[in-house]
């Protein structure tokens, strides 16, 4: 839970963060990414493998598409923190989830479950998506933030 009174003082002033806006902008930036995510992952695989691998397809975009459903939620709660816990939260939250992530690559190559390379290609276009959708989002928010806004 969010403590009231808690709340980023480096965000404060600035249009919609750590509230409802922000929050809203964060989940339809998600949403898109998943969609444009499943198109740009299949395109990947089919372009580099000259053939479409369901079970390495899903698992890999599946992959990027949990991770990056937990970069939201950690990313939204650690918007919300004074600075002292944001950095705890942000900076834990998120080498968790790459410790995590690391584990399961590494364990789909250890493994004989799906084919690694078509995985992992899934995986990485998926994850690149999300990233960009990311920054241009909050490239887009600073912009309206920022010095004449």
């Amino acid at each position: 839970m969010i403590e009231s009174g808690a709340e980023n003082d480096a965000v404060k002033g600035l249009p919609g963060a750590a509230g409802p806006d922000f929050v809203s902008g964060a989940v339809r930036t998600w949403l898109i990414s998943s969609i444009v995510g499943v198109f740009v992952s299949v395109l990947a695989v089919k372009l580099v493998f000259k053939v479409t691998m369901p079970v390495e397809l899903a698992a890999g975009y599946s992959l990027a598409l949990i991770n990056s459903a937990a970069a939201l939620v950690i990313n939204i709660i650690a918007m919300r923190r004074k600075h002292e816990r944001f950095v705890a939260w942000g900076t834990a939250g998120n080498l968790l989830r790459a410790i995590a992530v690391l584990a399961i690559v590494l364990s789909a190559r250890l493994s004989a479950v799906v084919r690694f390379e078509p995985f992992v290609t899934a995986f990485l276009a998926g994850y690149f998506v999300f990233m960009i959708a990311e920054i241009i989002r909050l490239n887009r928010l600073n912009l309206r933030s920022g010095p004449g806004a």
